[in-house]
């Protein structure tokens, strides 16, 4: 590369971080301004008859293989067999149901039958980066919708690799050839690299240039003749067979700093073929709009028909309608028009713009518009409390506990032991199933829904406690009891002091703030932890976390 390629992508790279930086202030992925600056490059470029380096796009082909390398080694194989069926099904139905609507819009592009049926595939899937992102920043990756947003991308990830491998090579010998290494690899690579780790890793430094090396040496390898597939692929398997070393998250946290490097001229690469006209913009932002209402609404009837409640499937379909990245890679190997490639690049950007928005303000567009799917009841995993009020309330006075999963377990077992009557109502089917096969009396049901309070006789409840961290839900609680006039105690959760101060202002009687209450309650076992005191709260934390998870 001459001097002048440096000097250019110095100035290129800088703008693209500044720009990427101003996007994620915005609440949007970076890659977006990636893309944007790519384009405004293309111009100015063309302006000035500079052609994009060689160099660069090899550059860039390296932040691919380095993407997929991170996509493998935070992929264990146990997360894939651990998805159940039913979430399977809604990830099959929803392929087979977007590719087959999306296939005829791409063949009126003028594309290939191969290639529609590709983008048709690959435009169902969903932004890994962007929903991941904003579920973490919102604490709800452990939630029920972030489990269930999780587990449909990971499958929609294997998919994409699969599509990658069929388009780097067609023959079928090699797909058997090179499925077989892999296959071979990732059932014995974990124990092969393990080994390794411990016979020649001495510090942290060489755990990542260790895991660099494997990397680059499979990208290699499975780009070579004797296998004949893209080095993506093999990146994503170096990845996958280092996924269950106990350095997995010290070798993502090093090498995600290096990847991004290579992926901001990945993403320059792309935006640089953007050859934009008005039919481009009219077409793209139209098109990405059709796919995100398609695919919005397509989740959320599937989730809601598979028996989940009203808030969580609105919750996943708004993250999961946004196109995927893996979308503009899978697009960078296909042979198709500048014309259609700049409509479908930017039907992507819309669609991953548009949904980051609408995401991070998941409340608030959950208020609009989300009674408007809540018709539907499930009957199939579990009771729902809109049944005769007689057969289902407690006729005494009880306690009413919402969510009944991690703290809500341990607060429901400090409740029994004191012969208090609970009712547990949860919006996770498999959490209420468990509770009551343990003759728990527990309820199918969503709080955030208006209808769903309507049926809960809030006239014989002592207590109310709220374990779900979400304020706005808790909030639209609070508020439900203090316009019904009901003089109960409530107690809820909340995650930060912001969150605290506003449910305090509505009325709530106490908030549990996680990291406020453990502080306390570890100055008060140090403080007089000469006299034992660490030790007998160890036993009393035995016995309770053997009473309330069943451990042995």
């Amino acid at each position: 590369m001459g001097s002048s390629s440096w000097v250019i992508l110095a100035g290129v790279f800088l703008l693209s971080i500044l720009v990427g930086s101003l996007f994620r202030r915005l609440g949007q992925l970076s890659l977006v301004g990636y893309i944007l600056v790519g384009f405004l490059c293309n111009y100015g470029f063309s302006h000035f008859n500079i052609e994009w380096p060689k160099e660069w796009s090899e550059l860039a082909s390296i932040g691919g293989v380095l993407l997929l390398f991170l996509i493998g080694l935070e992929m264990k194989v146990s997360e894939v067999s651990s998805i159940g069926r039913v979430l399977f099904l809604v990830f099959l139905i929803q392929t087979v149901l977007l590719g087959s609507t999306i296939y005829p819009l791409m063949r009126l592009l003028s594309l290939s039958r191969e290639t529609s049926l590709v983008m048709g595939i690959s435009l169902s899937f969903s932004s890994t980066i962007l929903v991941v992102k904003i579920l973490s920043e919102k604490k709800m990756l452990s939630s029920l919708t972030g489990r269930l947003s999780v587990g449909l991308l990971i499958l929609q990830d294997l998919l994409s690799i699969f599509l990658m491998t069929v388009l780097s090579n067609g023959s079928l010998t090699v797909l058997a050839r090179g499925g077989l290494i892999a296959l071979v690899l990732v059932l014995i690579g974990n124990k092969f690299v393990l080994g390794a780790f411990k016979l020649l890793v001495r510090s942290t430094e060489e755990v990542v240039l260790f895991s660099l090396g494997w990397c680059l040496v499979m990208a290699s390898f499975f780009a070579s003749k004797w296998i004949g597939l893209s080095p993506e692929i093999g990146g994503f398997i170096a990845g996958l067979t280092l996924s269950s070393t106990f350095e997995n998250h010290h070798i993502v946290s090093k090498v995600k700093t290096l990847r991004d490097f290579f992926i901001v001229i990945f993403f320059l690469s792309l935006g640089f073929q953007i050859r934009l006209a008005t039919f481009t913009v009219l077409g793209g932002v139209g098109l990405g709009l059709l796919l995100l209402l398609m695919k919005f609404l397509a989740i959320v009837v599937l989730v809601r028909l598979f028996g989940f409640a009203n808030r969580v499937a609105f919750d996943a379909a708004l993250g999961l309608a946004s196109a995927s990245e893996f979308t503009l890679i899978l697009m960078s190997g296909l042979e198709m028009s500048v014309e259609v490639r700049a409509v479908l690049v930017m039907s992507v950007i819309t669609s991953m713009v548009l949904s980051a928005f609408v995401l991070g303000k998941s409340d608030k567009v959950f208020q609009l518009f989300g009674k408007s799917f809540s018709f539907w009841h499930s009957s199939t995993n579990s009771s729902s409390p809109n049944e005769s009020e007689g057969s289902i309330w407690p006729q005494t006075r009880f306690v009413l506990l919402i969510g009944g999963h991690r703290m809500g377990k341990s607060v429901l077992s400090a409740l029994e032991s004191e012969n208090r009557e609970v009712v547990v109502v949860d919006y996770d089917p498999e959490v209420v199933s468990s509770l009551k096969s343990e003759g728990i009396k527990a309820y199918f049901a969503d709080v955030s829904d208006t209808e769903t309070l309507n049926t809960i006789p809030f006239g014989r409840i002592d207590l109310v406690i709220s374990t779900i961290p979400n304020s706005f839900d808790n909030l639209g609680l609070i508020r439900y009891l203090n316009k019904g006039k009901y003089k109960i105690k409530v107690v809820v959760d909340a995650e930060d002091f912001q969150d605290a101060t506003d449910l305090y202002k509505a009325g709530v009687d106490y908030v549990v703030f996680p990291h406020f209450v453990g502080g306390l309650h570890l100055a008060e076992i140090l403080s007089d932890e000469s006299s034992g005191t660490l030790e007998r709260y160890k036993n009393k934390q035995t016995k309770m976390l053997s009473k309330v998870f069943k451990t042995s």
